[in-house]
């Protein structure tokens, strides 16, 4: 099974290169108001680099970034540090047993150990791995499409004892994914849930899982709920699954893509929806744990604002939620958007040549810088990695 989300505008690299000359010729007549505010990092170049980055990044003490790309390396992805405008590629999957094609992003360790997922190969049907920051590669698990799930398209979670949790895509007691753990030490998994369809909801995608203080775990699905059109989901430490809000399509959403889910100290959980809203072009939304409502703080409209937001959200200790759209903006290759309250802020539009088609939420450090990936563009179009001060 072939992941199910769309790239909705691609482009080949003379279109790249025609938008650049276009927005040189016009930058005098229309600046970007936050042009000051971005910086292109690094342009990936394709093999042996890394290509097409996916997951989010993360960022260590010293302010090193990590990330994964599913394309480059030896043609099955790659794990990469980004310091100081550098890149190196830390790992090149071979796409055999030690998995390929990793979506999710990173998790680090106190001893610089990351972790992750591929969403293919290892027994066929995907891999939670382990790198050491001498650069060895361990699987920590192979999934084999049965029972224990298969294709985690999903990045980790990790808690305080080093147990390491997220989801499958397929899989399972009823083939419809699962949430799943996996222990460090043992290299053993368990699976806390495995999604039934129907009301419970089917196929949770990409993100990553929110884990509160007391240990349960929130997440989406893309499929299932009362209509089919997905869920947001909790999950006790007991394995017991509750259902927390299920879409409806429009007005209020559909197609949650990330679970990638943010939580303020009230209990509302935030998130996006790649389709649906007032003009179908997704939402931002929240959900009430208390009530099980949702609310729609914004709807896209697919114009300068941004459409398709597929990324999950960010939030800050003012309230402030971040994310990104694939589409739309100034130059239809999608934004870094922020809503407060109702109100959006288009925080970048991407141009082609800086970036385009972002699909994951930014990181946001301490001192309120966000950093994330686009998917395609840049020097070589091979996706970028990208800061924003707001």
């Amino acid at each position: 099974m072939r992941p199910r989300f769309e790239i909705r505008r691609l482009q080949t690299v003379s279109t790249v290169l025609a938008l650049a000359l276009f927005i040189v010729l016009t930058t005098v007549i229309a600046p970007s108001a936050h042009a000051q505010t971005f910086k292109s990092l690094y342009s990936f170049a394709g093999p042996p680099d890394g290509a097409t980055p996916y997951g989010d990044v993360i960022r260590d003490k010293s302010g090193t970034l990590y990330g994964t790309t599913l394309a480059g390396g030896d043609g099955y992805g790659t794990i990469y540090k980004l310091k100081k405008g550098k890149d190196t590629v830390l790992y090149s999957f071979t796409g055999s047993s030690d998995g390929a094609e990793p979506f999710g992003g990173l998790v680090m360790d106190k001893k610089g150990t990351l972790y992750g997922t591929t969403a293919f190969d290892g027994s066929g049907y995907g891999t939670v791995f382990a790198l050491s920051s001498s650069g060895t590669l361990t699987v920590l698990y192979s999934f084999s499409g049965g029972s224990d799930g298969a294709e985690p398209f999903s990045g980790l979670t990790m808690d305080s004892n080093g147990n390491l949790y997220g989801t499958t895509l397929a899989g399972g007691a009823s083939g419809d994914g699962t949430v799943f753990k996996v222990n460090i030490k043992s290299k053993k998994e368990t699976v806390l849930h495995s999604f039934a369809g129907g009301s419970d909801g089917a196929e949770p995608l990409y993100g990553r899982l929110l884990m509160d203080k007391s240990g349960n775990l929130y997440g989406t699905t893309v499929g299932g709920g009362s209509t089919s059109n997905g869920t947001v989901w909790k999950l006790t430490p007991k394995g017991k699954e509750t259902v927390l809000y299920a879409f409806t399509g429009t007005p209020d959403g559909t197609g949650v893509f990330e679970q990638s889910l943010a939580m303020d100290t009230k209990g509302n959980l935030y998130g996006t929806t790649e389709d649906g809203g007032t003009s179908g072009f997704g939402t931002v939304f929240e959900v009430n744990l208390k009530t099980k409502k949702e609310k729609v703080l914004y709807s896209f409209t697919d114009g300068a604002d941004g459409g398709f937001p597929s990324s999950g959200i960010t939030r800050d200790s003012k309230g402030h939620l971040y994310g990104a759209c694939q589409t739309g903006g100034a130059n239809q290759e999608g934004v870094v958007f922020e809503v407060t309250g109702k109100k959006e802020t288009v925080l970048h539009s991407f141009d082609g040549t800086d970036g385009a088609n972002p699909f994951t939420s930014p990181l946001l450090d301490v001192s309120g810088t966000l950093y994330g990936v686009s998917y395609q563009g840049g020097t070589n179009n091979y996706g970028t990695v990208y800061s924003i001060k707001p």
